[in-house]
């Protein structure tokens, strides 16, 4: 299981942080036995035109860089994993989120369906060659997984 929430500026995640700890164990303990929170940076992304249903496919992979490369990352993944992803049908989101002092980062696509998702296999791994290559990170995995739940407020 994976929850994500963005916050506007560190200050706000930490004040949250704080208030909501307790709440999260409680409203996860009947699905999960361990919690780890952590805190990354929301580097690249590009938001669905509209919330997904239940069902929608997700698919995110766990990567390891040199510290040194994390803008090398950045940069890739904006200016040409993004363009490619977004050809692939079903295609409705992408992000990547990046601890730079650790040298790790996820990467997380959404497409509209299991149906989609399992289509963009083949398309997805190529970019994610291709990306692996130029950016020299390591991949560690990718997880495919059902969005259950989905809210978009508004960006500022």
């Amino acid at each position: 299981m994976a929850v994500g929430t963005w916050w506007q500026d560190e200050q706000s995640r930490d004040a949250s942080d704080a208030r909501l700890r307790g709440q999260r164990t409680a409203m996860l303990a009947p699905y999960v036995t361990t919690l780890a929170t952590e805190n990354w940076e929301a580097a690249v992304f590009t938001r669905p035109s509209r919330p997904l249903a239940a069902g929608a496919g997700f698919r995110m992979g766990r990567l390891e860089f040199e510290p040194s490369d994390g803008d090398l990352l950045v940069e890739t993944f904006k200016n040409m994993v993004v363009p490619k992803f977004q050809a692939i049908p079903g295609f409705e989101g992408t992000s990547l989120f990046i601890d730079r002092a650790r040298g790790r980062a996820t990467v997380g696509v959404l497409y509209t369906d299991h149906t989609a998702l399992a289509a963009s296999r083949a398309a997805q791994a190529a970019v994610r060659g291709e990306a692996i290559t130029k950016a020299r990170f390591t991949l560690r995995s990718v997880e495919e997984f059902e969005l259950a739940f989905m809210t978009m407020p508004e960006m500022p």
